[in-house]
């Protein structure tokens, strides 16, 4: 176990660096385009007078998310209301290849425009691409979910569309003078009303809950379901957020002796070995574990969580929202972030977060406190995921 804790952590420096790279030419190409773009944006502003009011209605609205099919999520309520307000307009979709797979069952865009950036040539030549596509879409706006990249910022400018609107704070102040209609982005609250306060300034009114087709959240019952399921994955952003593997272990254990329900584990197929390797361990030889990363499509999953699944415990990732979405009884597991500003609480939807004196960080700085050894989960004991693991079981009988 300890050569393959030695492989994931070299898996995981390698796909730190990347991320470090494309964060760093976000920050320094990011900062050097701002300093340019800013007198010329307020200049061409002057002098040319646009129309930037909410009329005439857009044929087009391209929404740009490049990474995070959770927060996509989390967005939902919004597009909705903006689909709704706009019927005629055809939403589009800027995402990296994970964000428009992981949307795409929702139904919310008409089309989707793939953003390459497995190498610093492609997403060169990817932004080049969809700024060409960008142009040959008339009465155009653009609306930017991504909360702290500078280049998208840069890139909205570059499609010329008459409205543009972006989220602002602190970090991302300039905003203001670039963009047309930014929108403060609260980061100590729900981030569902910072989205909704972005539909708004679209002009659309969020008055319902976003659900997938087929799947009424409200009329989901728990009764017959056959799994539990465990989502210890997450995207390279902030891998601090993962359970550590002998508490997962521990925990499979607890649960099955307690409700004796099989128990899956979920994740892309990059997470398969490592799942492999956790059922291998002494101790789960007596427990029914199943890994499926990897084995089903984001429709079959969601299938598998409204359908089959009595409960999700899941770390901060997509599979929280999507079972948010589908009403699905949850227990997910907090650290480096908080679920203050990501989740509601209910009576089947049940947090365990420490609240340490570092958390929340990810998002905060770009050194993490704890140097990456994430005391926050490793500290979050079997007990205390079962009290909430517990209290939900109770609350649905």
């Amino acid at each position: 176990m300890d050569e393959y804790r030695n492989c994931i952590n070299i898996g995981t420096e390698y796909n730190s660096v990347t991320l470090r790279h494309k964060q760093q030419l976000d920050k320094y190409l990011g900062n050097f385009l701002i300093a340019i773009h800013l007198v010329a944006a307020k200049t061409l502003g002057f002098i040319l007078r646009r129309n930037h009011s909410l009329h005439p209605l857009p044929k087009h609205i391209l929404f740009i998310k490049v990474m995070g099919t959770g927060s996509a999520l989390m967005a939902a309520d919004g597009i909705t209301a903006i689909k709704i307000k706009y019927p005629d307009t055809k939403l589009i979709l800027l995402g990296n290849v994970s964000v428009i797979t992981g949307i795409r069952p929702a139904g919310l865009f008409d089309e989707y425009w793939e953003y390459d950036d497995s190498t610093f040539l492609k997403a060169a030549a990817s932004t080049v691409k969809n700024l060409f596509r960008s142009w040959r879409k008339n009465k155009r706006w653009v609306c930017n979910l991504e909360v702290y990249s500078k280049l998208t910022t840069i890139f909205s400018l570059w499609t010329c569309a008459r409205n543009r609107f972006d989220f602002f704070f602190n970090e991302v102040s300039f905003r203001k003078n670039i963009n047309t209609h930014p929108v403060y982005f609260n980061q100590f609250s729900l981030a569902h009303d910072n989205y909704d306060r972005m539909a708004e300034a679209l002009g659309a009114e969020v008055n319902s809950a976003f659900e997938f087709a087929g799947y009424g959240k409200t009329g989901r019952v728990n009764t017959g379901k056959k799994y539990i399921i465990i989502s210890n994955t997450c995207s390279e952003l902030a891998r601090e957020r993962l359970y550590p593997d002998d508490l997962l272990v521990q925990l499979c254990i607890v649960l099955y002796g307690k409700y004796h329900y099989p128990i899956l584990l979920s994740g892309t197929k990059n997470d398969r070995h490592y799942y492999d390797i956790i059922i291998q361990r002494s101790r789960l030889k007596e427990v029914p574990v199943q890994n499926i990363a990897g084995d089903y499509s984001i429709d079959a999953f969601l299938s598998l969580l409204y359908n089959e699944c009595l409960l999700l415990i899941t770390v901060d990732s997509a599979p929280l929202h999507y079972a948010y979405r589908l009403g699905v009884p949850t227990v997910s597991l907090w650290g480096p972030t908080s679920p203050v500003t990501r989740m509601k609480e209910s009576d089947l939807f049940k947090a365990v977060y420490l609240s340490v004196h570092c958390s929340p960080c990810t998002h905060h700085t770009s050194v993490l406190p704890c140097g990456g050894d994430n005391f926050c989960m490793k500290t979050m004991t079997t007990a205390l995921v079962m009290q909430k693991v517990d209290k939900v079981m109770s609350n649905f009988g």
